[in-house]
């Protein structure tokens, strides 16, 4: 053992010496250089996990800068690059019938400042609007019951009776819109609706409810398939930026009577609808109705239930949804693929299979990590093509014609901007209310703008390829400008590469070097502090001598 010891230690020096002497009369500037290679190679393999991996929270963060900055020069310069060109011309941009302020405030919106927004000068909007043409609308109004408990004690009569009205009221006119002969088989009513969600300590263990509008869902349920419930499903981040939607969700619809089992229901998103009547895709595959049973969360305080009766229920619904793995792979023992999928893998399964045979792409998944769900901002709230709801409500019924020349074959959202409403979201392109984040989906849905990550080998080879070019700057700069010439040649290359490839759906993310280079001249300042300290301490011992 002494003597194989030895030779090995013999046979690695007689290797390390020449390669050590090679190291030695090398220039310095290559020393450096290669020795940044390592470091930037093995700082950026650290970035790439903590971001991709970890979802490690400053790392995120600043990608997200990055994304949105490149979102926001595509906007800037959409006139004069291919960013914002048009990937499906027949598509017309949305317009948008903005209930505004001086609209709210006047006396035709129920004589000014309604606390609700009245249902016969909502029905008219969307009368003439479909009367000018459109080819759908939108409504990204609460249509629902003022009190989704009606009949619970200490609610007034006078109160019942003004909610039947009005919903009363609103159903006729919709069973009315059914016979129009410009509301043909084709065109598509959207009514955008709100949920209910599990008490915080439940959310795991229950679905939402979708809220209720009894009358309203009657004639939903007799109009063929041209009035449909939606709803407005996007994600906001943890730095309150509303970036991502979600194209559906499942709901639990709370049952009639008492019985313990309501009915789980798909809920798509209002552009997951807009794009399939769009591309004629089968309306049965997009919004398919009652997918299973549920258990609906308690309406009103305490839940009632323990935390081993609410860990069973999470796993139960899970399974049910299609989260949890185990349960899929356990499952697949004794049942095909297709049943083991859970109610949301199936019926995404189905809808991608509805929109391939129409050659259209989707997006992913809710919840799915990535930018899959990454909505890509066009419209600024100035750049969207508005009415004032005034302006249509004061016209006379007769004359449509300048209704006609905006609306006529496009989707029409009706929404509200008014301060009252607060519906405003920050949103990489600023604060915008919510019925223009709606303009920005259903068009990046319809345009088919989504964006997917570059392969592998790509990312690998612009990552080897930026740490080689900052490394050798780092080596042959001095050190004031080593930081400033690396981040200038990152924005340079992969920043410009990056816009380059988001106008194709592709994002390649430029935010790692960045942070790469600010961490490698972390390290670099540490190890000049570290020769400073040493060079002192010498200066030092050497005037001690003398």
């Amino acid at each position: 053992m002494i003597h194989v010891r030895k030779y090995s230690v013999d046979a690695l020096r007689k290797t390390w010496n020449p390669l050590a002497a090679q190291w030695r009369v090398r220039p310095r500037w290559v020393r450096r250089w290669l020795i940044n290679i390592v470091i930037g190679g093995l700082i950026e393999l650290l970035i790439h996990f903590a971001g991709h991996t970890l979802e490690f929270g400053p790392i995120v963060a600043f990608e997200n800068w990055g994304l949105d900055t490149i979102n926001r020069m595509t906007v800037s310069l959409c006139d004069s690059t291919r960013a914002c060109s048009t990937r499906v011309p027949e598509f017309k941009p949305p317009v948008l019938i903005d209930i505004d302020e001086q609209t709210w405030r006047s006396a035709a919106w129920d004589g000014g400042e309604p606390d609700r927004a009245p249902r016969r000068p909502l029905f008219t909007l969307i009368d003439r609007a479909f009367a000018a043409g459109a080819a759908q609308v939108v409504l990204d109004v609460a249509i629902e019951d003022r009190n989704i408990r009606d009949d619970a004690p200490g609610a007034s009569a006078d109160r019942r009776r003004i909610n039947a009205a009005d919903d009363n009221d609103f159903a006729n006119a919709l069973e009315t819109l059914l016979a129009k002969p410009y509301f043909e088989h084709g065109k598509r009513l959207i009514l955008v609706r709100g949920e209910r969600t599990p008490l915080p300590g439940d959310d795991a263990a229950f679905l939402p409810e979708q809220k209720q509008a009894r009358e309203v869902d009657k004639v939903i349920r007799q109009s063929g398939g041209r009035i449909v419930a939606a709803a407005p499903y996007f994600e906001v981040a943890s730095d309150r930026i509303l970036r991502d939607w979600d194209l559906f969700r499942v709901v639990c619809d709370r049952p009639a009577g008492t019985g313990a089992e309501g009915q789980a229901r798909v809920v798509p998103s209002v552009q997951l609808l807009t794009a399939a009547t769009f591309f004629n895709v089968d309306q049965a595959a997009v919004d398919p109705g009652a997918v299973g049973s549920c258990l609906p969360f308690p309406a009103q305080g305490e839940s009632g239930f323990d935390t081993y009766e609410l860990e069973g229920r999470t796993h139960y619904l899970q399974a049910q949804l299609g989260r949890d793995e185990h349960a899929i792979q356990a499952c697949a023992s004794s049942h095909t693929e297709h049943e083991c999928e859970g109610i949301e893998r199936r019926y995404w399964s189905d809808v991608q299979a509805a929109f391939a045979q129409r050659q259209v792409r989707l997006g992913g998944l809710p919840h799915e990590e990535g930018v899959s769900n990454r909505i890509i901002f066009r419209y600024t709230p100035d750049r969207v093509d508005t009415i004032p709801a005034r302006t249509v409500l004061g016209a006379p019924p007769e004359d449509n014609a300048l209704l006609k020349d905006v609306v006529d074959g496009r989707i029409v959202v009706i929404g509200q901007t008014f301060a009252e409403a607060g519906d405003v979201y920050p949103t990489p392109l600023g604060r915008m209310p919510g019925a223009v984040v709606l303009v920005n989906a259903i068009d990046s849905m319809a345009q088919q703008r989504f964006l997917s990550p570059p392969s592998r080998w790509l990312v690998f080879l612009a990552t080897f390829l930026t740490v080689v070019a900052v490394g050798f700057i780092s080596a042959r700069t001095q050190w004031a400008l080593t930081t400033t010439a690396a981040t200038l040649f990152v924005i340079a290359t992969s920043g410009i590469g990056s816009f380059v490839l988001f106008s194709h759906g592709v994002w390649l993310d430029f935010s790692a070097p960045i942070i790469g280079i600010q961490v490698e001249r972390w390290i670099e300042s540490i190890k000049e502090r570290i020769e400073l300290h040493r060079f002192e301490k010498l200066h030092a011992e050497s005037g001690e001598h003398h």
